[in-house]
């Protein structure tokens, strides 16, 4: 990641990171902001736990605690906006 942003190549940078942690398009620009200024990338547990819970994930997390886990992630692909790998792996961290 931090030779992405060291080439200049922070486009590609967001977009790991997006798919990586599961975040939005805006939060996944200001960590790479971040890491520009020397920031230490984070641990995706550590990103997951810093991401605020909203309704979306409460509604998701009892979906998984309910074991229909395809519901969850279609729930989160349509509110996050998520591909379907992203969407599968911001599941899995709930």
């Amino acid at each position: 990641m931090r030779i992405l942003i060291d080439y200049g190549n922070k486009t590609e940078a967001v977009r790991i990171v997006r798919e990586k942690l599961g975040l939005d398009l805006k939060d996944a620009k200001e960590l790479v902001d971040k890491m520009e200024q020397g920031a230490p990338i984070p641990a995706v547990n550590d990103a997951a736990a810093a991401t605020p819970a909203d309704d979306g994930d409460n509604e998701a997390r009892q979906l998984v605690t309910s074991s229909i886990l395809i519901e969850a992630i279609k729930l989160v692909r349509e509110q996050k906006g998520l591909d379907l790998k992203a969407a599968k792996a911001y599941v899995e961290r709930l």
